[in-house]
């Protein structure tokens, strides 16, 4: 366990030393939610720069190099003209004071950490036991681990999984962990995804704020998520890849509609590109989705006027974006690894059979509580209440990501279409961006309800004078 903590401690700092050198600052809290998963990015790149230059793995190769960096890096920052210290969160406080509003806030908070910790002592635990764990990601770390480098497994030691091509962030990170604590360790190991978890948590607190200045109310809706049955509990307590690709695919998200809004903050959309490719290092579906945004941030720049600024913008974006999975596929071809488990076998007979399953799937309350039937309620209110640009870019956004999963289904899953086989597991990347969604509807629900009172309190006055 002390290992286990002084590893996710250099890893953040690690990350802490990135975050203070980016030249636009963020505030306190999200730069909290960004510091280990952008030093587990920075680590797994660096292990895969040293296999590109064919140096084996060891403590000593992969910490004492980047320890060292990341000390130079924060020292120069403190010892540096001291930043301008008007980039403190933004965060206010609109909870009434009252004893009542005071209890629930406190017990909201109290089960939320609960429900942390109960994931957490699970993943500590217990050790990997599901089958894409054991399978996939264990079964490659171990093999990186065993053999000091990462062609240990894609076809350096006559394995053939069928996930030679799959980008290795996970396995590259549980590898960093066996070499640091000089054991293989899947117990601990596990605790990687209770920290993105949090990670998520707090940066998507930060943006329900800034839509909805009420922290009881934000509470509430986290809440609503982190409960959300076996969906969050097992693929976060788990060794899994999908809740560390939902947060860096929610960041890209959030960047990518701030730019759509804010069409001259080029460094938003600068970040988008950045964090999706941080989400096709853990998943494959990260270079599809990144095609998504690109057909989408096209059609609205073509719709407002194409001009030269925006056809670089489109290039700036492009090459980001693209940049870690078009290395990797390159990387991969040259080195001869074994070709990819999926393959197009279409199926179109299963295509309501598939629909029918993954709505039974999401409207599970077992899987997903009434997180779903949240956002369709809102979707419903949002319909009354009028739509704005930021709600029209994130539907647009939500419902090309499930048009993406069907097609997925129907084109390369065969037999698992008709089921829609993990459909719940799947939804997770859009979950929070949906959550956002329900927040913007809200804030416009309230803002309408507050004007209504103040009409109601005018005319109470006017009627009381008379």
């Amino acid at each position: 366990m002390f290992k286990l903590i002084i590893f996710v401690m250099i890893v953040s700092l690690i990350g802490f030393s990135v975050i203070i050198s980016l030249p636009k600052k963020m505030n306190v809290v999200t730069s909290v939610s960004l510091i280990f998963p952008i030093g587990s990015v920075v680590i797994t790149l660096y292990c895969w720069l040293l296999s590109l230059i064919r140096i084996d793995y060891s403590f000593e190769v992969i910490f004492i190099p980047l320890i060292v960096l990341a000390l130079i890096g924060v020292a120069y920052k403190l010892f540096s003209k001291k930043t301008n210290s008007s980039q403190n969160s933004q965060i206010e406080e609109k909870v009434k004071q009252s004893l009542f509003l005071r209890i629930i806030f406190v017990f909201v908070i109290a089960v939320l950490v609960l429900k942390f910790v109960t994931i957490l002592f699970y993943s500590i635990s217990t050790k990997v036991y599901q089958p894409d764990e054991y399978s996939q990601w264990a079964f490659q770390a171990k093999m990186i681990y065993l053999g000091k480098g990462l062609e240990s497994f894609y076809g350096g030691m006559g394995f053939e999984t069928g996930f030679e091509t799959y980008p290795s962030f996970i396995p590259l990170l549980v590898a960093c962990y066996y070499f640091f604590s000089g054991e293989i360790i899947d117990s601990f190991v596990r605790v990687i995804g209770p920290i993105f978890l949090a990670s998520l948590l707090i940066f998507i607190y930060t943006q329900l704020n800034s839509f909805v200045k009420n922290k009881l109310i934000n509470l509430l809706l986290i809440g609503i998520y982190i409960s959300s049955g076996f969906v969050v509990f097992e693929m976060s307590s788990g060794l899994y890849a999908d809740i560390e690709y939902t947060y860096f695919y929610t960041i890209s998200v959030v960047m990518f509609i701030k730019h759509l809004i804010q069409k001259s903050d080029i460094s938003a959309l600068i970040y988008s590109g950045m964090f999706m490719g941080f989400a096709s290092w853990v998943k494959t579906d990260g270079q599809y989705l990144a095609f998504i945004h690109l057909a989408i941030i096209c059609l609205i720049y073509i719709i407002n006027h194409l001009s030269k600024e925006k056809i670089r913008n489109i290039f700036i974006y492009a090459i980001i974006s693209f940049a870690i999975p078009v290395l990797w596929k390159l990387y991969t071809s040259l080195n001869e690894f074994p070709i990819s488990r999926w393959a197009l076998n279409p199926k179109p007979e299963y295509t309501l059979p598939m629909i029918s399953a993954s709505i039974q799937q999401i409207l599970n309350t077992t899987n997903w509580g009434l997180f779903w039937v949240l956002v369709f309620a809102f979707m419903v209110v949002n319909l009354y209440v009028g739509f704005n640009k930021q709600q029209a870019y994130m539907l647009l956004i939500i419902f090309s990501n499930i048009v993406f999963l069907y097609i997925s289904y129907i084109f390369m899953f065969g037999e698992e279409a008709k089921s829609a086989a993990s459909f719940s597991r799947y939804i997770l990347r859009i979950a929070p961006l949906s959550l956002l969604y329900v927040s913007t509807v809200l804030c416009i629900v309230l803002k309408k309800n507050m004007e209504f009172g103040v009409r109601l309190n005018e005319n109470s006055n006017n009627n009381s004078s008379i």
